[in-house]
């Protein structure tokens, strides 16, 4: 459960209402006529970890064997590889707060009065997921190593690509039209470890950013559900993480 939970809310990703962004006219015809190029381009440029952001209100929905949880959650982002997540009772009872960098994991975790700490890879070897995979939960596209792998015209508006990135190979369909991806699978190669994510219901500002994302994890027979409701992007602040007073400290693994 504790792993379910990290994956959640650093893979944060997460959205009725959007801050701090003007919204554009919708485009139904954006990405027909032309180079395959120039949509992979757009649908990186519109990454929303190009710069600092802020989600203010998230959902977090779990099911599996384990049972069902609901928890809302903030993630703030500093380039270039910041992240701060806090995920809270649906009463607002914070119970973690987990920081990463490029070099540190903090996780406080009120529940049991602990602080945490690691580094990247031992996040990895707890939740399946480099820390810089995390923005694939929030519907960006990974550009490290890419290459078409077919429809590669964009015919039917989309763009099947490929990427390989931490040992994982990465399926990306991007919707030509929106300049976005609108599913990925993730896969280590290992047969049964897959994970499949679906971006459903994009805005229409500049980062398209979905207010639904769904992850499927079939190893381990896990769905995710995340919405985003509120976010600020281009955002500029501090992330500062502040351990509980008086808990003990303990290795991530």
């Amino acid at each position: 459960m504790f792993r379910t939970i990290i994956i959640l809310s650093v893979s944060v990703l997460f959205f009725s209402g959007c801050t701090g962004l003007k919204k554009t006219a919708r485009n139904d015809t954006a990405g027909e006529n032309i180079g395959t190029g120039r949509v992979i381009m757009q649908t990186g440029t519109r990454n929303l970890t190009n710069s600092g952001f802020f989600i203010q209100k998230g959902r977090i929905t779990t099911s599996g064997e384990a049972g069902r949880i609901n928890l809302l959650f903030t993630m703030k982002y500093v380039k270039p590889d910041n992240y701060l997540i806090s995920l809270r009772s649906i009463t607002g009872i914070e119970a973690l707060r987990v920081y990463i960098s490029g070099d540190t994991v903090l996780i406080n975790d009120r529940l049991n009065q602990e602080v945490l700490y690691g580094n990247p890879y031992e996040f990895e070897r707890i939740t399946g997921i480099h820390p810089d995979l995390l923005k694939v939960s929030l519907g960006d596209l990974v550009t490290d190593n890419i290459r078409i792998t077919d429809n590669d015209d964009c015919s039917g508006n989309e763009l099947n690509v490929e990427s390989y990135y931490m040992g994982l190979l990465i399926n990306s369909i991007i919707d030509c039209r929106l300049e976005k991806v609108k599913a990925i699978i993730l896969s280590s190669g290992v047969p049964g470890e897959r994970i499949s994510i679906d971006y459903l219901r994009h805005r229409y500002d500049y980062f398209r950013i979905p207010r639904r994302i769904e992850i499927n994890d079939s190893g381990r027979n896990v769905k995710i559900t995340l919405k985003i409701e509120k976010y600020i992007s281009p955002w500029i602040g501090d992330i500062e993480f502040i351990p509980g007073s008086g808990y003990k400290k303990r290795s991530l693994i």
